[in-house]
């Protein structure tokens, strides 16, 4: 087998995000590194403790950071309508949760540093915020940074927060059109993939057949997602690609983070085949919840 992956789990958890961390712990191809958390689903504070909390289910011990607890240039707008007050949808245990030992963009920056030798893949669940921060404070982190997954942006579909634009880019705009600025190599899975991925009711009654903690958690998790307005399983896709990038279909282009206006958020692509940005476009359905049903089960 490969040696395994080495990557950065920045998120906002967020139900979506809750099923790609599962994902990615129930994933031998992945060795993860640490998990930075940033304010967007749910409140920073919020998003920390539901870290902690997929942390104890899954049994992993994984370190965890608190990031940062707003976008760069604008305030935070939490609705709360999607994944509910808490976030992740449910009741849950009661879980010990440390002070952060370090903030999430110093681990980014400190890791970055460390592989330069050996660069390292960030995934990026939420809004690019952490990211883009870290990018401003210490440019050099470039060196170490093998690829940038992300979800985010809709390109050719319509916005799920805007008309134009997805929820992570609309959040922190700035931090997306640093990001894509960057230079670094970036792999985007935008709305136009992740809606494909509508939870139904047959695969969520299979979950829940399995009748272990990890499989009930995520039935009731989802359930409560699918009665909001939520439904795609947007996060997983791309922890999914890292796995098994042939249940996707890809296409290079370059893009353009609009930042004011009402297009703020809006992601703008130019379809050419030396894109610097590889777009997922299309994703095998049943393969991919075929995937996520095998993996969580093993948790």
């Amino acid at each position: 087998m490969a040696k395994p992956l080495s990557v950065i789990i920045d998120t906002d958890p967020g139900i979506d995000d809750a099923v790609a961390l599962l994902l990615a712990w129930a994933s031998p191809e992945l060795n993860v590194l640490g998990i930075t958390t940033v304010a967007g689903n749910v409140e920073l504070e919020q998003c920390y403790l539901n870290a902690h909390r997929l942390r104890q289910l899954a049994s992993r011990m994984t370190p965890i950071y608190s990031g940062c607890s707003a976008p760069i240039l604008k305030p935070l707008q939490v609705t709360h309508s999607i994944h509910g007050r808490d976030g992740l949808g449910m009741s849950w245990p009661r879980v010990d949760v440390p002070k952060s030992t370090q903030h999430s963009v110093d681990f980014i920056i400190e890791q970055a540093l460390n592989h330069k030798n050996s660069p390292m893949t960030l995934c990026m669940l939420g809004p690019l915020t952490n990211l883009a921060t870290a990018l401003i404070l210490c440019p050099e982190i470039k060196e170490g940074i093998k690829q940038v997954v992300l979800m985010g942006g809709a390109l050719e579909s319509s916005g799920n927060t805007s008309p134009v634009a997805e929820f992570n880019f609309y959040t922190d705009p700035h931090a997306a059109a640093k990001v894509f600025d960057s230079g670094l190599p970036i792999v985007m899975s935008p709305l136009d993939v992740t809606r494909q991925t509508e939870v139904v009711a047959s695969w969520l009654d299979a979950i829940r057949s399995l009748d272990t903690p990890v499989c009930k958690a995520v039935y009731e998790m989802l359930s409560a997602y699918r009665s909001g307005s939520g439904g795609g399983l947007h996060d997983p896709c791309i922890v999914a690609w890292l796995i098994a990038p042939e249940l996707f279909t890809e296409k290079r282009c370059d893009v353009r983070v609009e930042v004011c206006g009402d297009r703020e958020g809006q992601s703008v692509p130019e379809w050419k085949e030396d894109g610097k940005v590889l777009s997922l476009t299309d994703v095998n359905v049943d393969g991919f919840l075929a995937l996520l049903k095998n993996r969580i089960q093993s948790l």
